[in-house]
């Protein structure tokens, strides 16, 4: 899924819930509860092969950079009024922080952090076709991103879902 639809869901758990703990469990588990629902995303593969952020994979690091500013620019503009403003960020925030980790487990990879993304790859099949083991197999790499993992498209379904969700998140902020 694009980064906007998350940081969205997180914003308007921001706008619902008081306490800035529940704020962040709530908007870090909806992050995979959306992951759940099939979706189309962009390509970042330069990324994931590289591991690392470098003129090769430029045009990827903008399509985040953009699709995050986005979002945080809605938020901003929506909000900028609001007393509740760092909460409906701060949730924004919190329902990124699954995808920050998993680009930290490309960039820094550590066990706690492979042990992550292989959940969330694993979430990521859960309700398709496709299927994605979340307990490695014997002789298998617990590195999910060096064996074969199921690509999926489903646009332009995806895309609309997502404006969808999206457009609801906006409206339920307020």
């Amino acid at each position: 899924m694009i980064i906007t639809p998350h940081i969205l869901v997180g914003a308007t758990i921001g706008s619902k819930i008081s306490s800035l703990p529940l704020i962040f469990i709530t908007a870090f588990l909806a992050h995979f509860v959306l992951d759940m629902i099939p979706h189309w995303e962009y390509s970042i593969a330069r990324i994931k092969k590289d591991k690392k952020i470098s003129k090769k994979s430029y045009g990827e690091s903008l399509k985040i950079a953009i699709d995050s500013l986005f979002a945080i620019i809605i938020i901003f503009l929506l909000t900028r009024n609001s007393f509740n403003q760092f909460k409906i960020m701060f949730g924004g925030f919190s329902g990124i922080v699954p995808d920050i980790l998993l680009m930290a487990s490309w960039l820094k990879p550590s066990k706690p952090l492979i042990i992550l993304k292989r959940f969330h790859y694993w979430i990521h099949c859960l309700f398709k076709k496709e299927r994605f083991n979340l307990i490695p197999k014997q002789g298998e790499n617990i590195d999910p991103d060096r064996i074969k993992t199921p690509k999926f498209s489903y646009f332009p379904w995806g895309i609309i879902f997502q404006v969808i969700l999206s457009l609801m998140s906006i409206y339920l902020i307020f």
